[in-house]
Protein backbone atom coordinates (compact mmCIF):
# COMPACT_ATOMS: atom_id res chain seq x y z
CA UNK A 1 0.00 0.00 0.00
CA UNK A 2 1.37 3.41 -0.93
CA UNK A 3 1.47 5.80 2.03
CA UNK A 4 2.89 8.82 0.23
CA UNK A 5 0.98 11.98 1.02
CA UNK A 6 -0.84 10.62 4.07
CA UNK A 7 -0.78 12.75 7.18
CA UNK A 8 -1.56 12.06 10.80
CA UNK A 9 -3.10 14.55 13.18
CA UNK A 10 -2.80 14.78 16.95
CA UNK A 11 -4.90 16.68 19.47
CA UNK A 12 -2.96 17.24 22.66
CA UNK A 13 -3.69 18.58 26.15
CA UNK A 14 -0.42 18.08 28.07
CA UNK A 15 3.26 18.97 27.65
CA UNK A 16 4.26 15.29 27.50
CA UNK A 17 1.76 14.74 24.67
CA UNK A 18 3.16 17.74 22.77
CA UNK A 19 6.70 16.43 23.16
CA UNK A 20 5.69 12.95 21.97
CA UNK A 21 3.72 14.29 18.99
CA UNK A 22 6.51 16.61 17.80
CA UNK A 23 9.11 13.84 18.06
CA UNK A 24 6.86 11.17 16.48
CA UNK A 25 7.98 11.99 12.92
CA UNK A 26 4.77 10.71 11.34
CA UNK A 27 2.47 13.38 12.75
CA UNK A 28 2.11 16.42 10.50
CA UNK A 29 -0.55 18.49 12.29
CA UNK A 30 -0.74 19.08 16.05
CA UNK A 31 -3.63 20.95 17.65
CA UNK A 32 -3.05 22.03 21.25
CA UNK A 33 -5.99 22.53 23.59
CA UNK A 34 -6.13 25.64 25.79
CA UNK A 35 -3.70 25.77 28.70
CA UNK A 36 -0.11 26.27 29.78
CA UNK A 37 2.37 23.64 28.69
CA UNK A 38 5.35 23.65 31.08
CA UNK A 39 8.69 22.45 29.78
CA UNK A 40 10.02 19.45 31.69
CA UNK A 41 13.70 20.03 32.56
CA UNK A 42 14.49 16.40 31.73
CA UNK A 43 13.00 16.71 28.22
CA UNK A 44 15.81 17.68 25.87
CA UNK A 45 15.44 16.57 22.28
CA UNK A 46 19.10 16.95 21.36
CA UNK A 47 22.29 17.28 23.34
CA UNK A 48 23.62 19.68 20.71
CA UNK A 49 20.64 22.02 20.54
CA UNK A 50 19.65 21.75 24.22
CA UNK A 51 16.07 22.45 23.17
CA UNK A 52 12.67 21.24 24.30
CA UNK A 53 11.09 20.48 20.93
CA UNK A 54 13.15 19.51 17.87
CA UNK A 55 11.05 19.90 14.73
CA UNK A 56 12.42 17.49 12.11
CA UNK A 57 9.19 16.66 10.25
CA UNK A 58 8.82 18.76 7.07
CA UNK A 59 5.70 20.94 6.95
CA UNK A 60 4.74 20.19 10.56
CA UNK A 61 1.94 22.45 11.78
CA UNK A 62 1.59 23.17 15.49
CA UNK A 63 -1.38 25.33 16.35
CA UNK A 64 -3.61 26.37 19.20
CA UNK A 65 -7.18 25.10 18.98
CA UNK A 66 -8.15 28.68 19.81
CA UNK A 67 -5.53 31.34 19.00
CA UNK A 68 -3.97 32.92 22.07
CA UNK A 69 -5.14 30.25 24.54
CA UNK A 70 -1.98 28.12 24.52
CA UNK A 71 1.22 29.05 26.37
CA UNK A 72 4.44 27.11 25.85
CA UNK A 73 6.44 27.96 28.95
CA UNK A 74 10.17 27.36 29.28
CA UNK A 75 10.69 29.83 32.12
CA UNK A 76 13.64 29.00 34.36
CA UNK A 77 14.94 26.36 31.95
CA UNK A 78 17.42 28.49 29.98
CA UNK A 79 16.76 26.48 26.83
CA UNK A 80 15.21 27.11 23.47
CA UNK A 81 11.61 26.02 23.15
CA UNK A 82 12.00 25.01 19.49
CA UNK A 83 14.91 23.83 17.38
CA UNK A 84 13.63 23.67 13.81
CA UNK A 85 15.62 21.81 11.18
CA UNK A 86 12.75 20.88 8.85
CA UNK A 87 11.45 23.11 6.10
CA UNK A 88 7.91 24.46 6.08
CA UNK A 89 7.22 24.30 9.83
CA UNK A 90 4.27 26.44 10.90
CA UNK A 91 3.47 27.70 14.40
CA UNK A 92 0.08 29.34 14.80
CA UNK A 93 -1.79 30.96 17.71
CA UNK A 94 0.82 30.00 20.33
CA UNK A 95 2.26 32.18 23.10
CA UNK A 96 5.88 31.21 23.73
CA UNK A 97 7.54 32.42 26.91
CA UNK A 98 10.79 31.87 28.76
CA UNK A 99 13.76 30.02 27.40
CA UNK A 100 16.48 31.36 25.16
CA UNK A 101 16.02 33.31 21.96
CA UNK A 102 18.77 32.40 19.52
CA UNK A 103 18.79 33.42 15.89
CA UNK A 104 20.95 31.61 13.38
CA UNK A 105 21.28 31.74 9.66
CA UNK A 106 18.55 30.13 7.58
CA UNK A 107 20.92 27.35 6.49
CA UNK A 108 20.99 25.85 9.98
CA UNK A 109 17.41 26.79 10.95
CA UNK A 110 18.35 26.74 14.64
CA UNK A 111 15.60 29.01 15.97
Amino acid sequence: MCRWGLSRNASIAAASELTAAVHDGGITHIVAGPGTYEMDPSDVCSSTSYSWLCVTTPNLIIEAAEPGTVVLNATKQGRRVFYITASGAELSGLNITGGQATARCAASRGW
